[in-house]
């Protein structure tokens, strides 16, 4: 996908969890050792008011989730910032070869005045923070 950007209200699961293995060791004393064995990954979960996305994320979107379809998965490098109160990066982070799980929208409901949510969820395997 080429460069694309949109502003969100809400992100979550910007985290990372080490994982464990354990194993006994060698000798008399027959210790359990928790030996590292790799690094697990949330999801990432975008929320917006439904407006229109840029055409470029809206395709990518869709292309993904028909992976049965067309047979593929396109992976996108996803940089995430944040602003502070005079629009500059206070942080961002790096996703690469992100891609979208799931896609859905809040209850749409007739007795109540409220904005309509969009949410995102996108897999990731690497989480880089750059500032």
């Amino acid at each position: 996908m080429d460069h694309a950007a949109a502003s969100f209200m809400e992100i979550s699961g910007l985290d990372q969890e080490m994982i464990f293995q354990e194993t006994q060791q060698q000798g008399d004393d027959g210790a359990w050792l928790k030996l590292p064995r790799q690094i697990k990954h949330g999801n990432l979960v975008l929320k917006r008011p439904l407006e229109p996305l840029s055409e470029k994320i809206t395709e990518w979107v869709k292309s993904c989730l028909a992976f049965s379809r067309n047979g593929w998965i396109n992976p996108s490098l996803l940089v995430i910032t944040l602003g502070n109160e005079r629009g500059e990066v206070a942080a961002s982070w790096e996703c690469p070869r992100a891609f979208p799980i799931k896609w859905g929208l809040s209850a749409l409901d007739s007795q109540k005045s409220g904005l309509a949510i969009k949410t995102l969820t996108l897999n990731y395997n690497i989480l880089e923070r750059r500032i």
